[in-house]
């Protein structure tokens, strides 16, 4: 295989786990997105500490 095939097939496949990365995020995880109330806050107001 010479330089220019061996370019060819690593870019084929670096764009091909990028596309199947993107397609699996729209396809599973968009889903799982909503926002919930409270999901970034963290109280620690016990003995009077404020965080």
């Amino acid at each position: 295989m010479n330089r220019k095939t061996y370019r060819i097939c690593i870019v084929m496949i670096i764009l091909a786990a990028i596309l199947s990365t993107v397609l699996y995020y729209q396809a599973v995880e968009k889903k799982d997105l909503n926002p919930k109330d409270g999901v970034f806050v963290w109280n620690t107001c016990e003995e009077g500490i404020n965080v």
